[in-house]
């Protein structure tokens, strides 16, 4: 069997090494949705109807587990998924109760679609400490430009918001990350800000192992990269961005 992760770009990829890191015979598909790219970008309706078709489209392809590599998809779908699917569905959510010691002050990243999402609210609303909550509109298409495109703006772009992250952490005590694609400059963001950086890619990835069975694992593991673009240059691109996250994702 097969454990499916779903994003909408390259974000999902730092959750799927983390994932792979511990547990490295898995066997797994990974499907970047980038032809809807990015999910912060559409309404709940949208995204679980995205989530709906890719899941639909893989049932026959001996799926046993679904992992939402995304934050926001994670926020929309995740409960309506489980009413639906009979298989474990695992999310990605902010790693607020990790940072959430009392006296702690934090700032949550995130897209505008997990900010408004009233999963994100509760897990907000039971942190004993501050917390500042700033959606970033543009950052993961920056992210997903800059790693697939090597889109010199972007890089500009992104150089601009994490200065601006600076401006904002002033104060903070931790950063959390809520969306995956962030993890890819969580080194860059410590370095600048000198604070506590979270993401919850190592919850997922152990939640993955708490549920996983041998009939998941291979000593040839079976790996699959799938773009609902059917881009097969950025296919071969998003693996080597897979392993060059593997390589470096004890740093992150």
């Amino acid at each position: 069997m097969k454990v499916l992760f779903i994003d909408s770009g390259i974000g999902g990829l730092t959750t799927l090494a983390q994932t792979v890191k511990i547990i490295p015979n898995l066997n797994f598909i990974y499907y970047a949705d980038d032809k809807y790219s990015p999910y912060g970008s559409l309404n709940s309706e949208q995204i679980v109807t995205r989530l709906k078709t890719i899941i639909n489209r893989f049932l026959n392809h001996n799926i046993g587990m679904v992992v939402l590599a995304c934050n926001t998809a994670t926020a929309c779908g995740i409960d309506i998924l489980r009413n639906i699917y009979n298989f474990p569905i695992i999310g990605t959510e902010p790693a607020i109760k990790p940072a959430s010691e009392k006296n702690n002050r934090i700032i949550v990243l995130a897209t505008p679609a997990t900010t408004k999402n009233n999963r994100f609210f509760k897990l907000v609303k039971n942190c004993p400490c501050s917390v500042e909550i700033t959606p970033m509109p543009a950052l993961a298409k920056q992210i997903d430009n800059y790693y697939l495109l090597g889109d010199a703006l972007s890089k500009d772009e992104i150089d601009i918001t994490i200065n601006h992250i600076s401006h904002l952490a002033e104060g903070k005590t931790h950063i959390v990350l809520g969306c995956t694609h962030y993890v890819h400059l969580k080194r860059l963001i410590k370095s600048r800000t000198k604070k506590q950086v979270i993401d919850g890619n190592l919850g997922v990835a152990c939640r993955v192992k708490s549920l996983i069975s041998d009939k998941f694992l291979s000593i040839k593991p079976k790996q699959k990269f799938i773009l609902s673009s059917k881009n097969k240059h950025f296919a071969i691109k998003y693996k080597k961005i897979f392993l060059q996250t593997l390589a470096n994702i004890d740093n992150v």
